[in-house]
């Protein structure tokens, strides 16, 4: 593996372009993640009642704290973590896309274009169990994104190039993997750094 270390070992001998290209990059943060997220029934009679969800407080996962977020491809009590993300600038805000995986557990799933204040609305998101399968909201069955910035960070936005902080919210999550459709209410807590910049 060739590390900054391996760099200045081997500069002497970097004879060709190839070697020095590789040097003169900085190698890239890991992505980091602090995150729970939980498919339950929600309060809307005939939407996503008890009765329509036929779930109670199925949680996916808790992954990290606030003050010891994971790394992806590590692992948490067995369980491994896997993270993908870009919050990249996109005119006056952001272009998100974001999964957080925890093996045998589930998924979390959301995109958007995202402003820099206020509750943001209009994302695609999916929840999915491995016992269970996907919990996906589409169309007009739309997703918000409430900014919640950390207590121990109370000076930095809870959205920048390669962060994000907040909480995701989905009142209509269906899954259709019995008839009737179940459909549910999906949330995550989630914070996420180091993130791609770039699409």
């Amino acid at each position: 593996m060739l590390t900054r270390s391996n760099c200045f070992r081997l500069a002497p001998f970097a004879l060709f372009g190839t070697l020095a290209s590789a040097c003169s990059d900085p190698e890239p943060a890991i992505a980091k993640v602090f995150a729970s997220a939980i498919v339950t029934s929600g309060n809307t009679v005939g939407v996503n009642d008890s009765s329509i969800c036929q779930l109670q407080n199925e949680r996916l996962f808790s992954v990290g704290t606030e003050a010891d977020p994971v790394s992806d491809g590590t692992s948490v009590a067995g369980a491994g973590v896997g993270i993908e993300c870009i919050v990249a600038p996109s005119g006056d805000g952001f272009s998100v896309t974001a999964t957080v995986r925890v093996q045998g557990k589930g998924s979390v799933f959301f995109q958007g274009e995202l402003t820099k204040t206020g509750v943001q609305t209009g994302l695609h998101a999916t929840f999915a169990t491995d016992d269970i399968g996907v919990f996906d909201a589409t169309g007009a069955k739309t997703c918000t994104f409430t900014y919640t910035p950390l207590a121990n960070t109370p000076d930095n936005p809870p959205i920048a190039a390669g962060r994000i902080w907040g909480t995701l919210a989905c009142e209509e999550i269906t899954n259709n993997s019995q008839s009737p459709d179940r459909v549910c209410r999906g949330t995550s807590q989630i914070r996420l750094e180091n993130c791609a910049q770039s699409k």
